[in-house]
């Protein structure tokens, strides 16, 4: 069979923000903050946006994705597919070394130890299944000792090829994320159980490395210097980033323009400022704005009670009035939800929460007696408190206290403060945000489990666990009907109510240019920044 190669070699000078050939162009640090505390620096361990943030600019996998989130070459030099986009072969530089005193050479060896990191079911790698693509995968990570079969090869210390279970175009995208990263198999094995956990227990092979010492104060600060052992082709201008770690920066807008801090993402209610200051605003994740019923309140604990007032709602006259940067979410899943093998909206009808019902009184009587109660106490909706949101809120009060008769009362508060309240189950029925950080199907659906710290209902279903773990280890196929399922199971609950999306922001000092901010929390990439 006559075999074709599709061979993606792009130039250094094709990608305009890389290198820094001028003194003039040299910047001294930028200053971030980092949300939250690093759990973790091991990159197949990783789970949050910090930790994927400081990754991003210490390693570097074979390949890089550029503010287009296309896949450009990194530690790879060039890459090339069979037809069917079954087979990549990597080309690694010959220059390129590890952040340690001997600078020992970064081979095919180290990428081929990482990836198998996190497939070991031992290393807990949360993105584990997305690497079942790899031929034999799925059985390398039940028993990671049958490794003859993965498809990995090693061709030789600078080449390295891997085999798919199935075609995937995309399959270069995936080894730019922090799962993908190299891993020196001797430096992970003398760390003794600690690696990624201090600044000694991390060995970087990208532009920036931690500085020593008391580069790594936890939960307060972490610093980052110039890497001067790196070879390849994403040189930085930048000779510091100065992360600060969860401090509260009451005012994002001033705080950029003062230079205090270099980017951050901001509150809803700092868009028009942002703007009005003339920072750079880059889109960012979007937000679904759901009614979220507290499933560890006794009251809505009861699928009846979560089905009297979801059934009262008439979405017309709920939401005749929107927030800034919004629109109608007329179905459940994003339309930017992918399964394995497909857009997931290609399978699914989300249009599966509750319409209005002309009697929710059944609904009501049947939670009544089931709690033991009389009549249902006064209820508090919890909101943002912007005038829109105010409105929609008003408006749903007068839909419930019509249909079930009873006193439904609105609490506004500051975005922060909706967030602590809800993060902090102290509400009982609220209009909750829902950031889309994933693309994944079944990473989405999978915020709502029970185990999920993610699941702000707290909503708790065995069932509803089960069909999430199964879509995981299944075949796409077997996968998204599992899921489709568990879409089903969710809404069924009536545990969400899908009101409306809304764009967030990310601002960005305007003297700067070259800061990549990647969706789903695959981190900030800061090192092509320059002086704009």
């Amino acid at each position: 069979m006559k075999k074709m190669l599709s061979i993606i070699l792009i130039a250094i000078l094709s990608f305009p923000l890389s290198g820094c050939k001028s003194n003039k162009n040299n910047i001294h640090a930028i200053k971030y903050n980092l949300d939250t505390e690093p759990k973790t620096l091991d990159p197949q361990a990783a789970t949050d946006v910090s930790a994927n943030t400081v990754i991003l600019n210490i390693f570097e996998g074979l390949t890089r994705l550029d503010e287009d989130e296309n896949p450009t070459p990194a530690a790879a030099e060039k890459w090339e597919n069979n037809d069917n986009f079954t087979v990549f072969t990597f080309y690694i530089r010959k220059n390129l070394t590890w952040a340690n005193k001997e600078k020992a050479p970064l081979t095919s060896k180290d990428f081929a130890f990482g990836i198998k990191r996190a497939l070991d079911k031992n290393a807990n790698c949360p993105l584990s299944y997305k690497f079942h693509c790899i031929k034999n995968a799925k059985n390398f990570a039940l028993n990671s000792k049958t490794s003859n079969s993965l498809g990995i090869e090693i061709v030789d210390d600078y080449i390295i090829k891997f085999s798919l279970e199935d075609p995937n175009e995309d399959f270069p995208k995936l080894l730019a994320t922090p799962a993908a990263m190299p891993c020196n198999e001797e430096f992970f094995y003398s760390c003794a159980g600690q690696y990624g956990l201090s600044h000694t227990a991390i060995l970087c092979n990208g532009p920036f490395k931690i500085k020593h010492k008391y580069g790594w104060e936890h939960f307060k600060n972490l610093t980052l210097v110039k890497n001067d052992a790196y070879q390849g082709p994403n040189e930085t201008c930048v000779e510091n980033i100065n992360f600060t770690i969860g401090q509260n920066f009451d005012n994002l807008v001033d705080s950029i323009k003062n230079e205090t801090l270099d980017a951050g993402l901001l509150n809803l209610d700092e868009v028009e400022k942002a703007r009005e200051k003339n920072l750079t605003i880059l889109p960012f994740a979007d937000i679904i704005w759901c009614i979220a019923f507290n499933c560890s309140n006794e009251i809505f604990a009861n699928l009846n009670m979560r089905k009297a007032i979801l059934s009262s709602l008439n979405r017309e006259f709920i939401l005749n009035t929107l927030p800034p940067e919004s629109s109608i979410a007329d179905k459940f899943m994003p339309v930017e939800v992918f399964t394995e093998s497909s857009q997931f909206q290609n399978f699914s009808d989300s249009r599966l929460f509750f319409n209005e019902n002309s009697n929710p009184d059944d609904y009501l009587k049947n939670g009544l007696a089931e709690l033991n109660l009389k009549t249902l106490p006064n209820i508090t909706i919890t909101c943002l408190d912007t005038s829109e949101t105010r409105t929609i809120i008003s408006n749903m009060l007068e839909n419930l206290n019509e249909k079930l008769n009873t006193n439904f009362n609105m609490n506004p508060k500051s975005y922060r403060e909706l967030l602590a309240s809800i993060n902090n189950s102290n509400y009982q029925v609220a209009l909750i945000p829902i950031v889309i950080d994933t693309n994944s199907a079944v990473d989405f659906l999978s915020m709502f489990k029970s185990d999920n710290k993610s699941n702000l209902p707290k909503y708790k279903n065995p069932s509803y666990d089960k069909l999430l773990d199964n879509a995981k280890s299944a075949n796409p196929k077997d996968s998204t009907k599992l899921l489709i399922d568990a879409e089903k199971l969710l809404l069924s609950q009536a545990v969400l109510y899908p009101m409306f999306k809304q764009k967030q922001f990310f601002a960005i000092n305007p003297n700067l240019k070259g800061i990549i901010v990647h969706k789903y929390k695959a981190g900030i990439d800061f090192t092509h920044v320059k002086k704009a």
